[in-house]
């Protein structure tokens, strides 16, 4: 198969794809409820992306896809949970440009 001919098929299997990720970030948010301790969170999701804050009271996020899971604990316990889409900052230069 030729780039030429593989072109449209990677793209039609991108968009196939896309979906994906936002189902099972959605997925994973609605099985999280306030009150559920780090650890259950954890063994759910697996560990964070990353994680910010207090490390008492922390807020971890896990990324799938364009979207993130926030959650912020309090006395190892969920407290907020928040869905939120990722932004892509368009405007920043590209290497090599002048």
């Amino acid at each position: 198969m030729t780039k030429r001919n593989l072109i449209p098929w990677l793209l039609l299997l991108s968009l196939v794809l896309a979906p994906l990720g936002c189902d099972q970030a959605r997925s994973k948010f609605d099985q999280v409820n306030p009150g559920m301790t780090r650890q259950e969170v954890e063994k759910l999701l697996g560990k964070p992306t990353r994680t910010a804050g207090d490390p008492a009271n922390p807020t971890a996020t896990w990324t799938y896809g364009k979207q993130q899971l926030v959650i912020q604990f309090h006395q190892d316990r969920v407290q907020v949970k928040q869905l939120a889409l990722l932004k892509i900052n368009s405007s920043s230069p590209r290497s090599g440009s002048k």
